[in-house]
């Protein structure tokens, strides 16, 4: 029977190329509530200053966290604290960290979660050991997969040949001395980047102590001017010097 003219039958084409995917992704979002595991989540971790004056030091943990891999934002509006805590929570955030001045001077952060749990003070490295705890464990099979592979270690008995994990470790240190001269530069950047480590690892901000970088600090900041820290294997250097490098020609003058 021929159609009554302007009721031609329409030819509709349908690919679903990802519709399996897409329809599991709208039904885990309704059934989470937005409320997404840490490992799954697009908002893992936000940073919120309590003050100007801490802005700088919540920026280079933002960027420490960003550069390990996380998920991390920073709030940078004005406002009070708890009005950026309960916008990160109504977000979704896992976690929020608030930091001040007192955070700022002991190198912690105040964790807290979108549920309004409290974790308290933690420092940089332990905060970063919580969040890796939460990541997905590998499967059996995945163990079971691997488990016949080579091992050079079982193999080769050479002093220089390592594992996997033995050879990232031992290739870290070299990584980060960057541009340095080969041979004994490589090594005496190396310990001295140690020795600042080891000197912010006990909780001051800056090497010289008190509210501003001193003599210490400049002298420190000469060494890593041209290279910047690994945060996997210096993380306190990494967060001090990602401060330290915004001060201006004229504050870095008054450290002397």
């Amino acid at each position: 029977m021929p159609l009554k003219p302007g009721f031609k039958r329409p030819v509709i084409i349908h690919r679903a190329i990802l519709g399996s995917v897409e329809r599991f992704t709208a039904v885990l979002t309704e059934h989470l509530a937005g409320k997404w595991p840490f490992w799954l989540s697009p908002r893992q971790v936000i940073v919120c200053p309590i003050s100007e004056k801490a802005a700088d030091y919540c920026e280079s943990i933002y960027l420490y966290l960003h550069k390990l891999g996380f998920q991390a934002e920073i709030d940078r509006s004005q406002g009070a604290i708890n009005k950026k805590v309960r916008n990160a929570q109504i977000a979704q955030w896992n976690y929020i960290l608030v930091a001040g001045e007192d955070e700022m001077k002991s190198c912690t952060v105040d964790v807290r979660t979108r549920d309004t749990k409290r974790h308290g003070k933690k420092r940089i490295d332990e905060l970063v050991k919580m969040l890796d705890a939460e990541k997905p464990m590998p499967a059996k099979q995945y163990d079971a997969f691997y488990a016949n592979a080579f091992d050079p270690a079982k193999h080769f008995k050479d002093d220089n040949v390592s594992s996997g994990a033995q050879a990232q470790a031992q290739q870290q240190p070299v990584a980060v001395a960057g541009a340095a001269a080969n041979g004994s530069s490589d090594r005496n950047f190396s310990k001295k980047l140690d020795e600042i480590e080891q000197e912010l690892a006990c909780g001051a901000q800056w090497l010289s102590g008190g509210n501003m970088p001193g003599a210490d600090d400049a002298e420190a900041f000469k060494v890593v001017a041209n290279q910047r820290p690994d945060p996997r294997v210096y993380p306190h250097a990494f967060s001090w010097y990602a401060t330290v490098s915004k001060f201006s020609p004229e504050k870095q003058a008054a450290w002397k």
